[in-house]
């Protein structure tokens, strides 16, 4: 399995709960049982600017990923999801650079709000199809109050593909919820994945 992570790291966040978001991953990986299965994870950071912060090389085991996982800096600033998405689609899900055949993608966006409004904004339903189209499953935990369950549903497809909590605090009690629907949306991407060749 590729899965790659987009964690929120806009103004609302805050370097606590952006450090939670990292344990999150840190967990969500444990659960898969990373490190006794073929997974390479990326992280990818987003705010005004979608920053590759860790890599697949960097995941070829989990001490190796956790020491890059902990470099990745608090940003600030606003919220572009679309820059996220299109990073992933261009940069990380592409077989000239690395992306692998015959193995299931996965992409675990978290959120706590909405996409912030800019003149080169790319329409999230867009720029997530276009992942989607290559056999990527899409899923997406949304934190707080201020999420747009309509712009996870774009992004997504369904809502039974998005998680939503209260808090950052209750996000690492959703890390086997979460988990569980990477195992499932894993079984229906590598299926895509195949049929896509």
């Amino acid at each position: 399995m590729d899965i790659t992570f987009l964690i929120d790291a806009s103004g609302s966040v805050g370097t606590a709960n952006f450090n939670i978001e990292k344990e999150f991953v840190r967990n969500v990986l444990r659960e898969l049982n990373f490190e006794f299965r073929a997974i390479c994870a990326v992280v990818i950071a987003y705010s005004d600017l979608a920053e590759i912060a860790v890599t697949f090389d960097q995941s070829s085991n989990f001490k190796n990923f956790d020491k890059a996982l902990d470099l990745i800096k608090y940003v600030g600033r606003t919220s572009r999801i679309d820059k996220a998405l299109c990073k992933a689609n261009s940069v990380i899900f592409n077989y000239k650079r690395g992306m692998r055949r015959n193995v299931a993608k996965i992409i675990v966006l978290v959120t706590d709000g909405r996409q912030s409004s800019a003149p080169d904004a790319l329409p999230l339903r867009e720029a997530a199809f276009s992942l989607r189209r290559k056999g990527i499953g899409v899923l997406a935990v949304g934190v707080g109050e201020g999420i747009d369950m309509t712009e996870l549903k774009e992004i997504t497809s369904s809502h039974s593909l998005v998680t939503r909590v209260r808090t950052f605090d209750q996000l690492l009690a959703a890390t086997k919820q979460v988990s569980e629907k990477v195992c499932e949306m894993a079984g229906k991407s590598f299926n895509l994945s195949l049929s896509s060749f």
